[in-house]
């Protein structure tokens, strides 16, 4: 796909021209939910792989704990760049609110160090159970519901 079309002039330089193209993308990922003691608790690591095929895949590792399906505690890491840690909780059926912070561990943290990430999220349908289904309501998608 061809995402910049706009030509520059930079001094005697174009910017743009020619036009570079992206490399397709792949995504490889794992998750694996396990339940712990009477499905209070539920722990669930997961693994990412994603790169192009001209270059070493980036790898992310992430864990993430859950109690009463309520609030959520987790952290991971980015390849050699990033460490996270994560929070969230469910405020209302349809809505989770979550927070995370990056901890840059690579050379970039002299550049600029540190991230910090807020997050709402809302699931149309109230997020009921598939049971529900149905015209009017959204079936629950097993990769989001904890």
């Amino acid at each position: 796909r061809q995402l910049y079309k706009n030509s520059m002039q930079q001094g005697s330089a174009h910017i743009g021209v020619p036009p570079s193209q992206l490399d397709p993308t792949y995504t490889i990922s794992a998750k694996r939910k396990i339940p712990l003691g009477d499905n209070t608790w539920m722990l669930i690591p997961a693994v990412k792989a994603q790169g192009t095929y001209k270059s070493i895949p980036l790898l992310e590792a992430n864990v993430m704990l859950f109690y009463n399906k309520t609030v959520g505690i987790g952290a991971s890491i980015r390849g050699n760049s990033f460490a996270c840690a994560i929070f969230q909780i469910k405020i209302l059926k349809n809505i989770i609110a979550g927070f995370g912070y990056d901890y840059t561990i690579s050379k970039l943290r002299t550049a600029g160090a540190n991230s910090v990430e807020l997050m709402l999220s809302f699931t149309p349908g109230g997020n009921g159970d598939d049971k529900n289904a149905g015209a009017t309501k959204v079936a629950n998608c097993p990769d989001f519901n904890f």
